[in-house]
């Protein structure tokens, strides 16, 4: 029945979804066994998506990032390539989002302080909520 459920909710997600949807019902499982409420976890044989995780996953992610840096390293004019290099950073370095960044500000650098003043407001895009 679970394999249904989930073969269900998860119909035309990506595998990430996926693989994220039966990660939380495995820990949820665990939580119930450790309260005494089930015995064991049927959830523990359930396994994500095949191809989400892993060695080839990180293998994956590791050469778009090289692609990235690659192609703002050869931007034409040197303005162009420090200023691509100090975005992949901050994406990179700090998880913000893009349209984070796009608000972002030189007022909002507090160089004496160390500090990064981030607008994580979420906005409406066309008039639609994201």
């Amino acid at each position: 029945m679970v394999i249904a459920y989930l073969r269900w909710r998860t119909h035309f997600h990506a595998k990430a979804t996926v693989s994220g949807v039966a990660s939380k019902m495995r820990c949820l499982g665990e939580y119930l066994v450790e309260q005494g409420i089930w015995r064991q976890n049927p959830m523990r044989w359930v396994k994500g998506p095949a191809g989400c995780t892993g060695q080839a996953a990180a293998a994956d992610w590791r050469r778009t990032f090289e692609k990235l840096w690659e192609a703002t390293g050869q931007q034409r004019s040197k303005y162009q390539q420090h200023l691509g290099v100090a975005m992949l950073s901050l994406l990179y370095g700090t998880g913000l989002r893009r349209g984070e960044l796009e608000r972002m500000n030189l007022a909002d650098w507090r160089r004496e302080e160390s500090l990064l003043r981030i607008d994580g407001a979420r906005r409406a895009v066309n008039g639609a909520c994201p």
